[in-house]
Order: C-alpha cells, then sequence, then structure tokens
C-alpha cells in the first residue's frame, strides 16, 4: 500500500515539474510563440502548444522573454523567460501549401492549372514551403514530380524570357529610348538582368515584360 502511495506522489511529481499551468504568464508566452509563427505562416491554424520547464523554477511574473532558439521552421524549440527559466515548448498546427497535380518541367510557371493547395498537419522543415499567394507569379527552376510540395528554394520569378529566345530591348540613352531585336542567353523573369546577344556582342539587360528587356 505504501508503494503504491508514493509511486502515486511521484507521479504527480512529475506531472507538475514537468508541465506548466496554462496561467496568465503561460498566456503571454504561447501568445508570443503563435506570433513568431504567423509571421512566417500567416494562414497557420494552431491547435494547441505545450509547455514544458526544465529549469524547475517557477515563474511569478515575467520580465523578459528570449526567442534566440525559437525557430518556425520546426515543430518544437526553447523559449527563454526572464534569462533563467527554459521552456521546451511543442506547437500543433496545421499549415498550407502548394502541391504539384502534374509532372512540371523546369522553368514552366506555376498556375492554378498544375498545382493546388493543401491544408497538411505541420511538420519540421529544413526549408520553406511556397505561399498560395505566389501561384501565378513564380517559375520551377527544376523537374518537379507529380504530386509533390513546391519549396522556395526550387523557385523563380515567372519566367518571360527564354535562353534563345528573340527578344525586343529599349534603351534610354540620353533621353532617347532606342529599341532594337536581341538573342537571350538566359532564362529570366521579371526585374532579373541576363545575358543577351546584341550581333555577336554580349551585353546585359533587365527584363521587364514577357520578350522585353531594358539597357541603360
Amino acid at each position: 500500500m505504501e508503494k503504491k502511495k508514493k509511486k502515486k506522489t511521484l507521479l504527480i511529481f512529475l506531472f507538475i515539474t514537468t508541465l506548466v499551468a496554462d496561467n496568465s504568464d503561460n498566456k503571454e508566452i504561447k501568445n508570443i510563440i503563435i506570433k513568431q509563427y504567423k509571421k512566417t505562416f500567416p494562414a497557420m491554424e494552431i491547435e494547441k502548444i505545450t509547455l514544458k520547464n526544465f529549469s524547475n523554477r517557477k515563474i511569478t511574473h515575467i520580465n523578459y522573454i528570449d526567442t534566440r532558439f525559437l525557430n518556425t521552421k520546426k515543430t518544437d524549440g526553447t523559449i527563454i523567460v526572464n534569462k533563467h527559466t527554459y521552456l521546451r515548448y511543442k506547437i500543433y498546427a496545421y499549415i498550407y501549401v502548394v502541391k504539384s497535380t502534374k509532372v512540371l518541367k523546369r522553368n514552366e510557371n506555376i498556375t492554378m492549372n498544375n498545382v493546388r493547395v493543401a491544408k497538411i498537419k505541420f511538420f519540421s522543415l529544413v526549408t520553406l514551403p511556397i505561399k498560395p499567394s505566389d501561384i501565378g507569379n513564380i517559375s520551377v527552376r527544376n523537374y518537379t514530380p507529380k504530386g509533390k510540395i513546391i519549396y522556395e528554394y526550387n523557385t523563380r520569378k515567372g519566367v518571360l524570357v527564354t535562353r534563345g529566345d528573340i527578344v525586343q530591348v529599349v534603351s534610354k540613352n540620353s533621353n532617347i529610348d532606342v529599341s532594337f531585336q536581341a538573342k537571350a542567353l538566359n532564362d529570366g523573369g521579371k526585374g532579373e538582368t541576363i545575358n543577351i546577344d546584341i550581333n555577336g556582342m554580349k551585353q546585359r539587360g533587365k527584363v521587364i515584360g514577357k520578350d522585353l528587356l531594358e539597357m541603360e
């Protein structure tokens, strides 16, 4: 009987020392965590956040919250309160990602005809996925299989100029606009500077529209 009593007391002790009660202080801490994650994932739907105290120090008030170890690409991390209380948090949430609905070729523009928006359970990420608002404005850099989440590293601004295209170039010199044709030597999205061939001479031009570049 005494053994069972001790076991029960131990379990209660472990529960109290590892979990932080959801009081007003902890709500403030959770709100800080939510705010940080929302910066990275504005549409994130958060189910709950758990906190575990590894410092064995009771939080009676909050003077300072340190978020240096809070990584919004991970489902868990550490937050420091008042410089000495370490709390391990875990976030349970859903995010919206963009998935390919067919094979995407290199430099293919991302549109609602070849991708879909999917709601998935948030998991620890190595790199960030693109946002649904990016659809229509960017293209994939490399071949992408069907059914894959599209990540930022594999995208670029929507390609408006393709290597080998004959493009129109506008040159502004002394307030006089001169227009001529050239051959694109690189792919390019809006605002990107690429190499062009003008009668055998290699020059640089900024993409400003579909097969349209600008030189200064």
